[in-house]
């Protein structure tokens, strides 16, 4: 019995594993709201485990992760389209794969690299008598284009001192995002006249290249060289991890920056 392996979305390719998730014209209209879409539209189907181990290399991280788990969602979207006749709108999938990856990193609270200072405790701890702690988080909105800053100063006692949410354009790398939000959290204190803060991120990558001094001249590089020029003041006290399931308030606050299409302090 003869096969159609024509894809039966597009009904102009033949469906292999690389045009099912990646190539088919109607699983682009996804990957183009990400920020590292250029990365995929290139012809690697000749060599999967070689595109794999590119985008790897390329992409952040966080990127890598966020890049797995739309393709799972573009697969079971696939799916549903074929068992059901029904099919996700492109922000639906990449919502959900940014739901997806919230949850896991949540639930298996993944483990930094050495050198990150971070506590098993997943509720929030304050900073020691005295002293101030930031938290910064960062979200994207894909429909709208944008990217959300959030930042909260509390004291020793957890009293909110300060919040603010910065509006960002896409795209930027998702890395570089969390450093600026790193930037501005310490921006923030050092115009409020703070005195002794430390500062709390859920990107481990970034936490360690700064932990580190770890230079280098990517976009994330360029602001990696300005947080450590603010680190050479004597009111920073440090950097360290913090899981986001520990630090939401602040995830929230990013949020309200792309809510609200513009900085709210």
């Amino acid at each position: 019995m003869k096969i159609d392996k024509t894809c039966f979305r597009c009904k102009s390719h033949i469906e292999s594993i690389f045009h099912a998730l990646w190539n088919c014209k109607l699983v682009k209209d996804i990957w183009i709201l990400c920020s590292f879409s250029h990365f995929i539209d290139q012809n690697w189907e000749y060599d999967i485990i070689g595109f794999l181990w590119r985008m790897h290399n390329l992409l952040s991280p966080k990127e890598f992760h966020l890049f797995i788990m739309i393709s799972w969602q573009v697969w079971a979207a696939r799916n549903s389209y074929f068992h059901k006749n029904s099919c996700p709108f492109p922000k639906r999938v990449v919502d959900d794969a940014f739901k997806w990856l919230d949850d896991f990193i949540s639930i298996f609270d993944l483990k930094p690299k050495n050198g990150t200072n971070r506590s098993d405790d997943t509720r929030w701890k304050p900073p020691d008598r005295g002293k101030f702690l930031i938290n910064v988080d960062t979200t994207t909105d894909i429909k709208s284009g944008t990217l959300g800053l959030g930042i909260i100063i509390r004291n020793s006692v957890g009293d909110v001192l300060y919040t603010r949410a910065i509006h960002w354009p896409l795209p930027i790398l998702v890395e570089a995002a969390e450093a600026m939000a790193i930037k501005w959290g310490i921006i923030t204190a050092l115009e409020a006249g703070l005195v002794g803060f430390s500062v709390a991120s859920d990107c481990v990558s970034i936490v360690n290249a700064l932990n580190n001094m770890t230079r280098n001249f990517s976009e994330c590089g360029i602001i990696l060289d300005e947080i450590l020029n603010l680190f050479s003041c004597s009111y920073f006290s440090g950097l360290f991890f913090m899981p986001r399931c520990a630090n939401r308030a602040t995830h929230n606050i990013a949020r309200l920056a792309v809510l609200s299409n513009g900085s709210q302090t």
